[in-house]
């Protein structure tokens, strides 16, 4: 053993940008989809949780998500050094708890949809994903592969959340 760590056997920390602001209030019973995603720093306490292994209140969605970070976003929530702007990588994993946890509730039919929130979500994925293809541009060859499936999950999920809002949306009998 050195510096106390059983070789073979890294014991990591994981940094996810986790501050002291309270969780967010649960949305309302009855609240319209996605009341129940949490906001982009609730996202991050929960991903630290659970790579601790801790999944908490959002369960299967958020271990789903925390199983999907690639190589590169565990590194880098490890703390690993990067010679990139880690921020949209962190950014991206909150985003992945986010979007798990927005499909896992979507509506399986027509239910009230909350456009403003659909909305905003989609915003934020698409900053989110032009932030990721500028760094992309910049990076090392190495971190290719592993930004470009970051980037192709966020955007499947994307697809995903504009298909069960409309599907939501759909008049009845439009089937």
């Amino acid at each position: 053993m050195t510096d106390g760590r059983r070789e073979g056997r890294a014991d990591l920390e994981f940094d996810v940008d986790v501050d002291d602001a309270p969780a967010p209030a649960p949305a309302a019973p009855g609240a319209p989809w996605p009341h129940a995603v949490p906001d982009a720093a609730e996202a991050s306490r929960a991903l630290g949780r659970a790579l601790a292994g801790d999944v908490g209140a959002l369960g299967a969605p958020l271990a789903a998500a925390a199983g999907a970070l690639t190589g590169l976003e565990r590194g880098v929530l490890a703390g690993a050094p990067h010679p990139i702007d880690t921020a949209p990588i962190r950014r991206g994993a909150a985003m992945r708890v986010r979007l798990a946890v927005a499909l896992a509730g979507a509506p399986a039919g027509r239910e009230e949809v909350d456009a403003g929130a659909v909305s905003a979500l989609l915003g934020e994925l698409d900053a989110l994903l032009s932030d990721l293809t500028t760094l992309a541009e910049d990076a090392p060859e190495d971190v290719h592969a592993e930004l470009a499936a970051l980037r192709a999950s966020l955007a499947a999920g994307a697809s995903a959340v504009s298909a069960a809002a409309l599907r939501a949306a759909r008049p009845a009998g439009s089937d």
